[in-house]
């Protein structure tokens, strides 16, 4: 059994089972005696030996031990009422006990078995006997403290024991400074709901050994002075790290933190996929910026998540700052919580132009947070944060319900041409009823769904390839056809455009807003733009907003824009007038880019 469970074992666990603290407990020193010397030839060599049993208790609470060898039948205090009292203490609850007798009466036993007694040695000592009965004990309670305090997939300490061994490291050492970093993988959330748990565990543990990597050169030690600086480390959420060092300055943290972005931010390839991982990192003091673990933690938490508001792939330190925009956040996280059921998303319109003609083909149905006829926080903010809470999956279907009957009303008033572009979150199109809530909007808002185009980003397409093209083969036999928005910005493959059906490429607005002045833009603008053609895919270009720019994209053949050329996202009443303003200038010969042609309602 012994070599079982060692094969389970962290390598630091086994090493340590021979560093265990053993307290003998029996008012026989010679007994206590010849035991030690039988240890000690086996390599355990950390042994206190006690004759007054009546002190056992107290120095179990006063020192770490591991193990007790405790004798049954003593003066003052027997072994029984140690045992007693032992498990007793929650601390103590589980404390290997292995009790020494000379009795063969079976009451007995089961006596010492029923108080908690771990295992029975008999006197006199045989030499083997109780070595191979304490590795058991030792091997037995490694592999529960393993269970107990290291995560399973990294062999990283978990959250619990960071905790404590902070706790120890502040109560013991209350005049000493001491850092922790709060290390986050931005794309571990992203990677988990697009190609599966088993994709980001692996990835997890790609970034967690790299890190542990980090943290052992030789030019961090030397300079911390710390041997081994992994036991400082720790898994303390699903993607998340933490690290404590002691007595290590801002620069040096700075310093650390630098190379450790260094060293985990680059492409992880995990079962044929490429990965560009980044982390985020936060850092706090103590006791500048905590004077308990739970405070220390939090803020480089805090830290952390600000790292990653501002981009990911940085380090923070802690300040008063974060943590009033962090109160400020929860309070946002809590209305828009609300917001759905008080019926405070609203939904503008931005149209889709033919620039040969100048002609309204389409809209793109955008969300707005709205209170009192006010925007509540910008669409950035507020879809972020539904993402993260979850909430994004039913606001998405509220969004793609309302812009369907909005479409089929227009559709009513004599523009049936127009076409509806819908923006679909990861989450919304991994959920399990996306494909029912298709069809539901189509019989609820009676609309055609050939009309409808639904617009994911790349990293929606991570996930499992021939699910993802079954699915996607679902949705065009429903007459969807589907849009790929912000390309060129995001991580995956190129190879997904000739796999998967797709129907349309929006040019990120990054790649227009500095035409014509950027000739790197311009070369990556004439890519996409060949790169469409040939593989036959429709084309839109976002955020038009100046004649230079339209007039380019024109000479591009680019067949759709979109963009404050045009006009800015409008409500649906605006839009309706933008309509009928339109139409009517088809009936005339003028320019496009006249400026009659267009209309900022």
């Amino acid at each position: 059994m012994t070599d079982q469970f060692a094969k389970l074992l962290n390598k630091d666990l086994i090493e340590r089972i021979y560093d265990s603290l053993f307290l003998l407990v029996d008012d026989e020193a010679l007994v206590t005696d010849f035991i030690q010397l039988y240890l000690e030839d086996k390599g355990f060599n950390n042994i206190m030996s006690l004759t007054q049993s009546e002190a056992a208790i107290d120095t179990i609470k006063n020192h770490p031990v591991d193990i007790v060898l405790l004798d049954l039948v003593m003066p003052k205090v027997s072994g029984f009422e140690i045992l007693t009292q032992l498990r007793k203490h929650s601390q103590f609850q589980y404390l290997p006990v292995i009790v020494l007798t000379s009795s063969t009466d079976a009451q007995t036993k089961l006596r010492a078995l029923e108080l908690g007694a771990t295992d029975f040695l008999a006197k006199p000592v045989d030499p083997s006997e109780l070595v191979l009965r304490v590795r058991n004990c030792l091997t037995v309670r490694a592999y529960q403290i393993q269970l107990t305090y290291y995560d399973p997939l990294t062999c990283l300490p978990n959250r619990q024991l960071f905790i404590q061994r902070l706790t120890h490291i502040v109560s013991n050492n209350k005049s000493q400074s001491l850092s922790i970093f709060t290390i986050c993988l931005d794309q571990h959330r992203r990677v988990h709901n697009t190609l599966g748990p088993l994709i980001a565990d692996e990835l997890l543990s790609a970034v967690a050994e790299n890190l542990a990597a980090t943290c052992q050169s030789a030019d961090i030690t030397e300079r911390l002075g710390i041997t081994d600086l992994t036991r400082m480390l720790a898994r303390t959420a699903p993607d998340e790290f933490s690290l404590m060092l002691p007595s290590c300055e801002p620069d040096c943290c700075a310093q650390l933190a630098e190379k450790i972005n260094r060293s985990l931010s680059h492409k992880y390839v995990v079962d044929d996929h490429e990965i560009f991982a980044c982390v985020s990192i936060g850092i706090a003091f103590y006791p500048r910026d905590g004077e308990s673990p739970n405070q220390l933690i939090k803020s480089a938490s805090a830290a952390s998540a600000y790292a990653r508001k501002q981009g990911g792939n940085l380090y923070k330190f802690y300040s008063a700052d974060i943590d009033t925009n962090d109160k400020k956040r929860l309070s946002l996280d809590t209305a828009l919580r609300k917001a759905l059921e008080n019926n405070e998303f609203a939904l503008v319109y931005q149209p889709k132009v033919d620039p040969s003609n100048g002609k309204v083909i389409g809209a793109e149905a955008l969300l707005r947070w709205r209170r009192f006829g006010l925007n509540v926080s910008s669409p950035e903010v507020f879809i972020s944060m539904a993402e993260e809470n979850g909430l994004i999956v039913p606001i998405g279907e509220w969004a793609f319900n309302q812009a369907c009957k909005q479409l089929s009303i227009w559709h009513h008033q004599g523009f049936s041409h127009l076409s509806m572009a819908v923006n679909v979150s990861a989450p919304q199109f991994y959920e399990p009823n996306f494909l029912n809530n298709l069809l539901k909007a189509k019989q609820t808002n009676n609309v055609n769904l050939n009309k409808i185009t639904i617009e994911i980003t790349e990293s929606t397409l991570m996930g499992d390839a021939e699910t993802l093209i079954e699915k996607l083969n679902v949705i065009k036999d429903f007459g969807v056809e589907i849009s790929i928005d912000d390309f060129g910005t995001g991580y995956s493959s190129l190879s997904y455009l000739k796999r998967f059906p797709i129907d349309e490429l929006k040019i990120d607005r990054s790649f227009i807003e500095d035409l014509p002045s950027s000739a790197s833009d311009l070369s990556i603008v004439k890519a996409i733009v060949a790169m469409a053609e040939s593989l036959q895919l429709r084309l839109v270009a976002e955020g038009v907003e100046t004649e230079d720019q339209l007039n380019i994209l024109q000479s591009l053949n680019c067949a759709c824009v979109q963009g404050y050329y045009y006009s800015k996202p409008v409500s649906a009443e605006d839009f309706t007038r933008y309509l009928i303003h339109n139409q009517a200038t088809q009936t005339t010969t003028r320019e496009p880019s006249a400026p009659d042609a267009r209309i900022n309602p």
